[in-house]
């Protein structure tokens, strides 16, 4: 009995030496395998029998658990010029090395990758490199929970991804400094998040079928820079955020954007538009996207629909029946703009109903602008044989139904202009206002450092009620008709300088404060004629911050009136100081030439008793006018006179 349990024991020694054996050979050859070259090339055997793909390594460090960590690798598709991805440094995690060896089963759990630098290519076919790679993926796979499958998608981290995308042209895009997480949802589907560079967030969905098709929601934060540098806009804090539906087909990435919110600070949109993409051309079909301006949030502007493209190559933005609406009205569009070079802009902007009592809310100096407008607005890139005054020739013709700012009525308004590289001008202008006519050529151009604008002005038969009511001077029933002209230059650091010359007829001033100030110091009733007669003339002069009256002459039933006065400092609006002098005489003056100064003394003597004089004080807004005894004013009005009454005046 002994000897039989002694004999078993020693069996059973010799089988435990022989396990222990054949787990040291184990270990020794699984070691051994470790420390060759078979894990590269049979990883390299799978990528390029699986996969289609050409790839080598550097180097390839395999771990027990299954942990691989591989350096320098580079994956190439033979039929596009640059390897589809280059990698410093990946880590992934996958079937066990036993079990991996014995079912010959490869499934990739987990991916970490440091510095990768992906090509996307279209080859001359039109076929993007990553659909050809989406297409060697057989249809049929596993899930990852029913067992191991080597064509199930791993769980993916990139750091530090630099993205080139290249057309079948030549044309190239670059991403950088960009970072993605992806995690497997189904068999041929990952969920990912991260960005693409310059504030750019993605999160969404995208499966490996021969379309990738995709699901992106996004939002950019940081366009400021990118659009304005574009543009030569002036954009803060522009975001976007929105959701894009897509797919890549041969003639590039296709899909819709839904925009949930584009902003800056002066606006924000959202809409949805149908796009169709490539490095090369953009096309978009708008099918509403509405925009509210911060100045004016209750009244958005709407696009309904148009066709707009961009020519990446020409860098030139096109729209094609576009319909906008807004501001009661409705906008035509029909535009082709070099972004590069505005100036060979052709565009047809054609506007009906436009309810000009909503513009005072984006732009307040027109506050006071009422009616209906118009028109046309047409841009023409000038030929050489036109003779043209500049490249670019712009047309305005607008037509206003009971178009009116504050009291000024306002018909039509008509104006050529021509814009260059370093001047424009408008040529000729007619805007019918006032019940009467105003004409304008203004030249604007850029001298060395300074911008220098020259104004020139004509109008006649101008309403003055009208126009004295516009410029909210309280006149009552002051009447007459308003003729002149003018110049004006103004320079980005001389300031302004300028003249202005006018004359009435067929007017009556006596309800204006300081005419009617002199004709009650005369004593004067002369209210009830029926029909005003009223003739006279100004002279205003502009240095500066300083306009003044240099020149004043009204002469009405037998009483001439005449002055000179000055606003100091007019950039203070309503509340600039003003200061004059003016004097009402009866017929003495009228006709008179002054050989010299002596006659001039005799006539102010003989002028003491049959005048009235007034001085004007305080500001545009409240001024306070006083009558004086002449004697006070007599140094004044001697100097009023002697410019105003010699006889190289008279002939002006």
């Amino acid at each position: 009995m002994k000897k039989t349990q002694k004999s078993n024991w020693k069996k059973w020694q010799r089988r435990l030496i022989l396990a222990v054996c054949l787990l040291a050979l184990m270990v020794l050859g699984l070691h051994s395998l470790l420390k060759s070259d078979l894990p590269r090339v049979g990883l390299l055997r799978i990528l390029t029998t699986k996969f289609k793909l050409e790839t080598s390594i550097k180097t390839l460090q395999v771990n027990w658990n299954g942990t691989t960590r591989i350096r320098n690798l580079q994956v190439i598709q033979s039929q596009y010029p640059l390897p589809l991805v280059t990698v410093e440094d990946l880590t992934m995690s996958h079937t066990a090395l036993i079990r991996m060896l014995l079912t010959r089963q490869f499934n990739l759990n987990t991916l970490t990758v440091t510095g990768p630098h992906l090509n996307i290519q279209q080859a001359q076919s039109g076929v993007w490199n990553i659909q050809a790679l989406a297409e060697a993926i057989p249809a049929s796979t596993g899930s990852r929970h029913e067992g191991p499958s080597p064509l199930a998608l791993p769980d993916i981290t990139l750091d530090r991804v630099e993205l080139t995308i290249t057309d079948a042209i030549g044309t190239v895009v670059r991403f950088e400094n960009s970072a993605f997480k992806g995690r497997a949802r189904a068999p041929k589907t990952w969920t990912f998040s991260g960005n693409l560079g310059q504030g750019l967030q993605l999160e969404g969905d995208i499966a490996l079928d021969p379309a990738l098709s995709h699901s992106v929601r996004l939002k950019y934060t940081d366009l400021d820079s990118l659009v304005n540098s574009h543009v030569k806009a002036d954009l803060n804090n522009f975001t976007l955020e929105g959701h894009w539906r897509g797919r890549m087909e041969a003639s590039g990435l296709c899909g819709t954007l839904r925009l949930d919110r584009a902003s800056a600070d002066t606006f924000s949109s959202q809409g949805e538009v149908d796009i169709e993409a490539n490095l090369q051309d953009v096309k978009a079909s708008v099918k509403g996207l509405t925009c509210s301006l911060t100045a004016d949030p209750n009244h958005p502007v709407t696009l309904e629909s148009g066709q707009i493209r961009w020519q990446r190559e020409e860098n030139r933005l096109s729209m094609d029946k576009a319909f906008v609406t807004g501001f009661g009205g409705r906008l035509t569009v029909q535009a082709t703009l070099p972004v590069a070079n505005p100036l060979e802009m052709e565009a047809v902007l054609t506007l009906s109903d436009l309810d000009l009592a909503r513009l005072p809310r984006l732009f307040p100096l027109i506050e006071g602008l009422h009616g209906k407008a118009f028109g046309t607005l047409k841009t023409h890139i000038t030929l050489p044989e036109e003779k043209a005054l500049e490249p670019l020739r712009i047309t305005l013709a607008l037509d206003l139904q009971e178009g009116r700012f504050k009291q000024a009525q306002i018909r039509s308004i008509q104006a050529t202009g021509y814009v260059g590289p370093q001047r424009w001008l408008v040529d000729q202008s007619h805007i019918a206002l006032l019940n009467g006519n105003l004409h304008f050529w203004i030249r604007s151009t850029q001298h060395a450092d300074e911008r220098l604008t020259y104004v020139n002005t004509d109008f006649n038969d101008i309403d003055l009620k009208q126009a004295l009511q516009t410029l909210e001077v309280d006149t009552k029933k002051a009447v007459g008709k308003a003729s002149g002209k003018g110049m004006m230059v103004t320079g980005s650091k001389s300031g302004m300088t300028g003249v202005l010359d006018i004359t009435v007829k067929e007017a009556d001033l006596l309800n204006t404060l300081v005419i009617g100030t002199l004709y009650n110091a005369l004593s004067l009733n002369l209210l009830n004629s029926k029909a005003p007669t009223g003739q006279g003339r100004a002279r205003l002069t502009l240095e500066q911050n300083t306009l003044r009256l240099t020149e004043f002459e009204y002469f009405n039933r037998g009483i001439e009136v005449r002055g000179t006065g000055s606003a100091q400092d007019i950039s203070l609006g309503d509340m600039t100081p003003i200061q004059g002098t003016v004097m009402a005489s009866s017929r003495p003056l009228k006709g008179l030439k002054l050989p010299g100064i002596s006659d001039l003394d005799q006539l102010l003597t003989s002028l003491q008793k049959g005048t009235a004089t007034v001085t004007i004080e305080n500001t545009l807004k409240d001024p306070k006018v006083s009558v004086v005894p002449f004697a006070q004013v007599q140094g004044i009005m001697k100097q009023i006179l002697w410019i105003q009454l010699k006889p190289s005046n008279k002939k002006r």
